[in-house]
């Protein structure tokens, strides 16, 4: 809370720069607040999209569309403050889209934490929530006011509802279990409703919990409060799979994008990489070796991409060279953060794998996988695994409980045998 109030007062006389800019940058005092994409989440900014020549929004656009929650919310903030003299690029509106995703932050860390004490029974579930805190991003994305932190907010929560699912036993309380039902199906139309990834991520999930469920009614007595429940994952299903249509011109979009990247990687030009990767050959041998270079190129930029150990997706000159500040910052968290963070969920998914199946955190971490693996075709950014890290930070933080804690080690033993 300190630190997070403190940044929000900074940034207030000082905005923060991105890589966008000075005026482009985050914080409560900025010119034109970066929440990432802000022209085609809000549309009906008083700055306009610049492309070759002054457009609007929606003739740049076209028929691409974002998820409807955010912009909504956007909308209807900017509709509130009208009325009062206040417009998108001043400070009050900047603060009403801080607030919100500071608020979002707290909710996130508490949901973090206490999946974490489920899982441990025990105190050190709080290296969690510390991974959390100390997480450069999590501040970044609280002072921007974008869609980020809502993401992380629904897989947090949507994390600690399938952790106290309790999918091993056998019998339930009606009540409870029907709350715990719809309350995930709940969260994931909420992930549903912010972009395609969170569609694709609450897909996964309520389709193995559809499946669970399936199989359930076949050996449960009760078989009621199961169809019930059934019914319902069925219905948010169906809903998921109209959302995934609605997102089609922009998934498409995003694919066509991804495949004609600008930038360096590693200093190379990623266009001269794809000249030299798509030229034809007669010999089958010349050929295979073509496609395993451009399967290492796209496995290692989709990791240093993740890992903010990369080149640039932008082409830039000498004279719109980007702030150094967050250059340097970015670099240091993928270098002193996020590669140890990820390391440690690598090595506690192993050594957990039993706490990790028993409990439902393997299904929230495959749909972390998955939803960001459309990444691999060419556009990788930290930004898109930081959507959906809590279950990464819980695994890292348990695997943390046995580096620093010999009375965690031998209660999370116990808890595994």
């Amino acid at each position: 809370s300190i630190i997070l109030i403190f940044i929000i007062i900074y940034s207030f006389f000082y905005p923060i720069p991105t890589e966008s800019g000075v005026d482009y940058g985050v914080g409560v005092g900025s010119k034109l607040l970066n929440i990432g994409d802000r022209f085609f989440y809000h549309r009906n900014s008083t700055d306009m999209c610049q492309h070759n020549v002054l457009m609007s929004c929606d003739e740049y656009y076209g028929n691409i569309k974002p998820g409807p929650f955010y912009p909504f919310l956007i909308k209807t903030i900017s509709e509130f403050l009208k009325p009062f003299g206040v417009n998108d690029t001043s400070k009050i509106w900047n603060f009403c889209l801080i607030s919100i995703t500071t608020i979002l932050t707290f909710g996130s860390l508490y949901l973090i934490e206490k999946s974490a004490l489920v899982l441990t029974k025990s105190s050190t579930g709080k290296y969690a929530s510390w991974l959390f805190v100390l997480c450069p991003y999590t501040y970044f994305f609280a002072i921007n006011g974008g869609l980020t932190m809502y993401m992380i907010f629904g897989v947090s929560l949507l994390t600690y509802l399938i952790i106290n699912f309790d999918f091993n036993s056998n019998k339930y309380n009606k009540n409870t279990l029907l709350v715990k039902s719809v309350s995930i199906c709940i969260s994931g139309i909420y992930l549903s409703l912010l972009r395609p990834t969170g569609t694709i991520f609450g897909l996964f999930v309520i389709l193995i919990l559809t499946l669970i469920f399936l199989k359930k009614i076949l050996n449960n007595s009760d078989k009621k409060s199961i169809l019930i429940c059934l019914i319902f994952f069925i219905a948010s299903f169906i809903f998921l799979l109209s959302q995934f249509s609605y997102y089609s011109s922009y998934i498409d979009h995003s694919l066509t994008e991804f495949r004609k990247e600008y930038g360096n990687f590693f200093g190379v030009d990623r266009m001269v990489l794809r000249e030299a990767l798509s030229k034809d050959h007669d010999q089958i041998s010349d050929s295979l070796k073509q496609y395993g270079y451009l399967i290492m190129w796209k496995i290692n930029d989709f990791i240093s991409g993740l890992l903010d150990i990369r080149g640039t997706h932008t082409l830039f000159t000498n004279k719109s060279l980007p702030p150094l500040f967050p250059f340097f910052m970015r670099v240091s968290t993928g270098l002193f953060y996020l590669i140890p963070v990820n390391m440690l969920f690598v090595f506690g998914t192993i050594y957990f794998r039993k706490i990790v199946f028993s409990s439902g955190l393997w299904i929230i971490s495959l749909a972390s996988f998955i939803s960001i693996s459309p990444s691999i075709l060419g556009y990788s950014n930290s930004r898109f695994l930081i959507m959906f890290y809590p279950p990464f930070l819980i695994i890292a933080g348990l695997m943390l409980s046995v580096i620093f804690s010999e009375k965690g080690s031998n209660n999370l033993g116990n808890f595994q045998e």
